[in-house]
């Protein structure tokens, strides 16, 4: 069918996801004459795919493993089967994501018919858009459409049977052993997952990542922790076989050839841009397009690009951040420029890893002049009563002003140490004002507190 239909619209949003619908509530204020569209499935990528089912599977996984501490006391209390209770632990995650989606669908049934369209966007140049048989115009299109997660070259002809991020949800039960290629925040919270349902879990690749830490002395002492959890291998997959007798997979690395259940392919995400390939846009030298790093604008287009799509920071409320701040842009006269959040990544393995601020590796690329002091939990009081007595943090002070650069932490409890030290960080409080606020005993923040103590120094 031949396309008839035409309009002219201020606003268009590709994208329903976490960046798409903070700029539609923000546009949604300042006009009418807008179109958001996705080609679905809603629900958002957070809610069906990343942050919640994994939180799910996390907290649910974790449960059972309390017995091994409770054993420390010691008290003894039957455990269920293993096998049994994965079974129902993948259930309750389907189970709680589609409740988490349904709330986000719900939510998009509230938008106006007129200002909401299912359906593919294509881009005919750069002011027409296509979708079925209809073509709009705008004068500003906000690019939200989010991410996928990346599968090397390599692997791409067995893609069909290796797990990614989202497939691991699919499972009805965790697998006996398991190999995971990425050591980043996805693959270290999924593998500690799999590890306390049950399965033995073997990580690749170590020495790229370990769940966002630059720190070299950091990463040592986190490594030695988790290799005591999940088996840790400092170097790359080279090659991935399906046995077609077995249906095991054969991993073969610099050292090691191994066989596993089952292979997820944790090597991070990349964003959904395939519609903007045909609109010759600039692109630097990696390929990347090019675009503001502060307002997400493409220069010479009417585009902005926010969330996942930006590839920089893919963090659930940096999202609703790009999505406010192009919603702003895209209907006013210029663009401004808003402060951004103090940086801030959360991995929910155990211990949690938490950077906050500069990284050590931001502070050496940049040349900033930085001192460190660090603490160790080892021996602090609240992580012993929890059986948790494990984890270091290290603080990047500046030398002169002694306020905080940044911090990278390695602990339990570290979600809460982490946005306490953003708070500070937001407010550039030097270190003697964040101390004159108490801390409770006994509270795990009170090794924080010493690290500050020491900053003082």
């Amino acid at each position: 069918m031949s396309a008839t239909r035409k309009s002219h619209k201020k606003v268009i949003i590709i994208g329903a996801g976490s960046a798409g619908l903070s700029a539609q509530k923000i546009v949604h204020e300042k006009t009418r004459n807008y179109l958001l569209i996705d080609k679905g499935p809603l629900g958002t990528t957070c809610a069906r795919v990343g942050c919640m089912p994994s939180k799910s599977l996390i907290e649910a996984a974790k449960l059972f493993n309390y017995a091994d501490k409770i054993a420390k006391i010691p008290i003894r209390i039957p455990q269920p089967q293993r096998r049994q209770y994965s079974i129902k632990v993948f259930r309750h995650v389907r189970k709680l994501t589609r409740y988490f989606v349904d709330g986000v669908i719900k939510g998009i049934k509230e938008i106006p018919k007129k200002n909401f369209l299912l359906g593919e966007a294509v881009f005919l140049d750069k002011k027409n858009l296509k979708v079925g048989n209809r073509i709009f115009t705008a004068d500003y299109f906000i690019i939200a459409t989010g991410s996928r997660p990346f599968i090397p070259l390599q692997f791409q002809d067995l893609r069909s049977s290796l797990l990614s991020s989202e497939d691991i949800f699919k499972l009805k039960e965790a697998p006996k052993t398991l190999a995971v290629v990425g050591s980043g925040a996805i693959g270290l919270e999924l593998a500690m997952a799999l590890r306390d349902l049950g399965t033995q879990v073997t990580v690749f690749g170590a020495h790229r990542s370990l769940g966002g830490l630059s720190d070299p002395d950091l990463k040592e002492k986190a490594s030695k922790v988790l290799d005591q959890k999940i088996r840790l291998l400092h170097e790359d997959v080279r090659e991935i076989k399906k046995s077609k007798t077995t249906e095991r997979f054969l991993l073969k690395s610099d050292n090691h050839s191994l066989s596993f259940d089952q292979v997820l392919i944790a090597t991070g995400r990349e964003p959904n841009l395939a519609l903007l390939n045909e609109l010759n846009l600039k692109k630097d030298e990696s390929g990347h397009i090019v675009f503001d790093k502060e307002t997400g604008h493409i220069p010479g287009t009417c585009f902005y690009i926010a969330g996942d799509a930006k590839d920089e920071r893919p963090i659930l409320h940096e999202a609703n951040f790009d999505g406010v701040l192009a919603g702003l842009n895209a209907t006013r006269s210029h663009d401004q420029h808003i402060r951004r959040y103090v940086p801030m990544r959360i991995t929910f393995t155990t211990p949690q890893i938490a950077v906050v601020g500069l990284s050590h590796k931001d502070l050496l690329l940049t040349k900033t002049q930085f001192k460190v002091s660090e603490v160790s939990f080892e021996n602090q009081g609240r992580s012993r009563t929890q059986f948790q007595n494990e984890g270091h943090l290290k603080l990047y002070i500046h030398p002169a002003k002694k306020t905080l650069l940044g911090a990278e932490l390695f602990t339990h409890a570290a979600e809460h140490m982490a946005h306490f030290l953003a708070l500070a960080m937001t407010h550039q409080l030097s270190i003697e004002e964040i101390l004159a606020s108490p801390i409770y005993h006994p509270v795990v923040e009170e090794g924080l507190r010493t690290a500050l103590k020491r900053g003082l120094r």
